[in-house]
């Protein structure tokens, strides 16, 4: 009997720790205040917080100073690394337009150079 009641007691807790965790994610709205109350207490501890974040479900950074910023570089970076991308696209397709052009140019003996040393088997 001690045991079962124990267990039940366990469980109910994990069950009630984790809705106060999940809940605005899974039901899409704010948390009732019992789980309020409940989540207030479990994010005080270490476990509990580790547990949010492994969740994700995260609701409320403690420094959001620091959180603002972080994803304003995060998306600094994002931007950053886009742009980078798209530019090194751009200068390698006009490279690319060049040669062609200055190949097509070339006399038909100098283009035939040109294709030899391209196409050499390696050795």
């Amino acid at each position: 009997m001690i045991p079962q009641f124990i267990g039940a007691f366990i469980f109910s807790s994990v069950a009630l720790i984790g809705g106060s965790l999940v809940w605005p994610v899974v039901m899409k709205q704010e948390r009732p205040p019992i789980l309020q109350t409940v989540h207030d207490e479990v994010i005080k501890t270490d476990i509990g917080r580790n547990a949010e974040d492994i969740l994700g479900v995260n609701t409320g950074p403690i420094d959001v100073p620091q959180t603002v910023g972080s994803v304003s570089a995060n998306v600094v970076n994002q931007v950053g690394n886009a742009v980078q991308q798209k530019v090194e696209s751009v200068v390698t397709d006009r490279i690319i337009e060049e040669l062609v052009k200055r190949f097509d140019t070339l006399p038909p003996s100098n283009k035939e150079e040109v294709k030899a040393i391209i196409c050499k088997p390696n050795q």
